[in-house]
């Protein structure tokens, strides 16, 4: 299954966020920690990622914190996800880290999966950060997280 890493939904939190503030505004990875209810380390070390991507810019001392100095629409999800998880492959032989399988000698398989893996790789080149961040009220996105919301305290 195909899951997007909990690093990068805080990326993707976090530049919601900062892209709202606009302009010279900065915010502190502990904020967002808390705005968010995100683990504080994990947060700064998405934050440190991301200024490493130069998508944001860090400020130390009183005032200070991140900022974007990269358009979100310049970022697509793939470079997101390279940015703060690495490589990305849907199986283990396609990483690029030279893990080898140990089914390589009787795969009959890889050519299949390397064609579904190009193909998931360009759409995630296709989708700019701005396009996932960007705030499109959906009645149905409601209706979602109402349904998500009432299993939660069900259980």
């Amino acid at each position: 299954m195909l899951k997007i890493n909990r690093k990068v939904e805080y990326a993707l939190i976090a530049l919601k966020h900062i892209s709202l503030l606009g302009g010279d505004d900065f915010v502190s990875a502990k904020a967002l920690s808390e705005k968010y209810a995100c683990p504080p380390e994990i947060m700064a070390k998405v934050l440190q990622d991301l200024v490493h991507a130069k998508i944001l810019e860090s400020i130390k001392g009183a005032g200070g914190g991140y900022k974007l100095i990269k358009s979100l629409s310049t970022v697509n999800f793939y470079e997101l996800n390279e940015s703060i998880i690495g490589s990305l492959a849907l199986v283990d032989c396609l990483s690029g880290d030279l893990k080898i399988c140990e089914q390589v000698e009787k795969c009959n398989i890889i050519s299949p999966l390397y064609h579904l893996n190009k193909k998931v790789l360009e759409l995630f080149k296709n989708i700019t950060v701005e396009e996932l961040v960007k705030d499109k009220k959906d009645k149905k996105e409601d209706e979602i997280k109402k349904n998500m919301l009432k299993l939660m305290r069900a259980s």
